[in-house]
């Protein structure tokens, strides 16, 4: 399953660079492609991100999510974000979502429990605060429970040989130089 841990190390190698937006880029891709592989026809859709995110993010820690991020909030964040490059999804009852940076508490010593929790619910810009690093780090978690439960699935294995991967010395028709494909 080098394919999917090769993506799955870059989301942590970035929260461990301080590359919150990579990494959050690249988790809010996973699901996505999970959905994909794991299905007949191999391709995205938005219930199956939203199948894959309650199956195995939202129903796994009910506590965390609540229903403040839901299935159908994650995936209106991710097309808001990965479209059109802004935190606020039309349909959203939130002015944003806020991930914050785990230096952020830290430095000024606070030790807040700030996942998934609503800010200025008083106000007109009530907004929805996420730990980034932790709703990384349940994406990763979630897809590697994931990948051990259905690597011997027939759509799995049929899918999951298309994946994008880096080749290190290169492949045919470019040898010696490192390539993604």
């Amino acid at each position: 399953m080098k394919k999917m841990k090769s993506l799955l190390d870059q989301v942590k190698k970035g929260l461990d660079a301080g590359l919150y937006q990579l990494a959050l880029f690249v988790a809010l891709c996973v699901p996505d492609i999970c959905g994909a592989v794991e299905s007949e026809d191999g391709k995205a859709s938005g219930e199956k991100y939203k199948a894959w995110i309650k199956q195995n993010l939202t129903e796994k820690w009910p506590d965390k999510y609540k229903d403040q991020f839901t299935p159908e909030k994650i995936y209106q964040f991710c097309c808001a974000l990965l479209h059109q490059g802004k935190t606020k999804h039309e349909n959203s009852t939130y002015l944003r979502i806020l991930f914050l940076e785990p230096k952020g508490l830290k430095q000024k010593n606070i030790t807040l429990n700030t996942h998934c929790c609503e800010v200025g619910t008083e106000t007109k810009s009530m907004s929805l605060l996420i730990d980034i690093e932790q709703f990384c780090n349940d994406i990763i978690e979630a897809t590697q429970a994931w990948i051990k439960r259905n690597e011997t699935n027939q759509n799995f294995k049929k899918n999951y040989k298309n994946l994008i991967i880096r080749y290190p010395e290169g492949i045919e028709p470019v040898l010696g130089s490192p390539v993604i494909g």
